[in-house]
């Protein structure tokens, strides 16, 4: 999962606005309601990565047969997320944007304590530079894919007019050029740096077509 959150989080954090308008873009879907989606997904965006790191914590507790740390940070996040949104939503007025970066620094929360937790319990110490390493290889192999969403932007003006004068169609077509060729780059990237996923996906593959 960790090879999808990265360019997951980029993307929808840049600019999630065109995958919001191909999907929902029409009928009573108004350019309000995709912009307040948008904002929500921006900011929640943010806890992608945190979300996952904070499951594979969770985990490594579970496989020590200690379902209760876990349960206990949860229940302190859970009373920490709602003083937070008491403050976000009725005293700074922040709305949607109150709500979901609530959520992200609950996340990044649990995740912090549950590391420092794991480390003092079960670990005295934990591979942070191999973990470091991955995700910077990781972040660079999302960058392709971010260079499609401002390639896309700027083809935008050469679509026929036909074409351009439809919001839809012009989010369909960020879309395209972003998941589609950027996905493709992204591959591309990864299996140049080395990232052990893509290697074991190109593994399953030639195992499929010689099985074949």
């Amino acid at each position: 999962m960790w090879f999808l959150a990265f360019p997951m989080m980029l993307i929808l954090g840049l600019s999630p606005l065109p995958f919001i308008q191909t999907l929902f873009g029409y009928g009573n879907f108004e350019q309000s309601d995709a912009s307040l989606l948008g904002l929500a997904i921006a900011w929640q965006s943010l806890q992608i990565i945190p979300y996952f790191a904070r499951d594979t914590m969770t985990r490594v507790f579970y496989a020590y047969q200690d379902s209760k740390t876990p349960m206990l940070v949860g229940l302190v996040a859970i009373a920490l997320k709602a003083l937070l949104n008491y403050l976000f939503i009725i005293h700074l007025n922040m709305g949607v944007a109150g709500i979901t970066s609530s959520i992200t620094m609950i996340t990044l929360f649990n995740l912090i304590v549950l590391s420092f937790l794991l480390k003092r319990q079960h670990f005295t110490s934990l591979p942070v530079l191999p973990l470091f390493v991955s995700l910077v290889k990781l972040t660079l192999a999302s960058l392709p894919m971010v260079g499609m969403l401002w390639v896309s932007r700027w083809t935008l003006p050469f679509l026929p007019d036909s074409l351009e004068s439809l919001a839809w169609m012009e989010a369909l077509w960020t879309s395209i050029l972003t998941l589609g060729v950027g996905g493709v780059l992204y591959l591309g990237a990864c299996h140049l740096l080395g990232i052990q996923e893509v290697q074991d996906v190109m593994q399953r593959l030639k195992w499929r077509l010689h099985k074949t």
